[in-house]
């Protein structure tokens, strides 16, 4: 064995007391790292799950855009299509009271004429009979 001075055995011991705390620490460095590698690969993957989403997300929204751009089109064509309607509604409305207006007319044409005709059939028949009643009186 090799004779070593006071002063170098300090020096050896200090020496490995610092390499025992460095290989701790190399140790601790490593488990630090190998668990900062763990969160990095999830970390990661939640990147690539959270673009996944975004892309499913941003289709969902051009498809619903494109879907309110047709309904907000066929919305309009359809309030188009209902105020043509009620015009013909209306247009339609009118000419029915026309019609009725008419066939009120002609009706109370009609009563009048038959009134007119049971009037003068009355009054034929009257004549008639009264005429001939005289002249069976003769």
């Amino acid at each position: 064995m090799l004779f070593c001075s006071p002063r170098l055995q300090g020096v050896q011991r200090e020496s490995a007391q610092v390499q025992s705390e460095l290989l701790a620490q190399g140790s601790m460095l490593r488990g630090e790292l190998s668990a900062a590698q763990l969160e990095r690969t999830r970390l990661e993957g939640e990147i690539s799950s959270l673009r996944e989403n975004n892309q499913r997300l941003e289709l969902s929204t051009d498809r619903l855009t494109n879907q309110y751009q047709l309904l907000t089109q066929l919305k309009g064509n359809m309030e188009e299509e209902n105020r043509h309607l009620l015009e013909q509604n209306q247009s339609l409305t009118n000419h029915n009271r026309d019609l009725m207006e008419q066939s009120l007319e002609r009706k109370d044409q009609h009563h009048s004429q038959q009134r007119e005709y049971q009037s003068v059939h009355v009054h034929v028949h009257t004549h008639t009979h009264t005429h001939t009643h005289t002249q069976k009186n003769r």
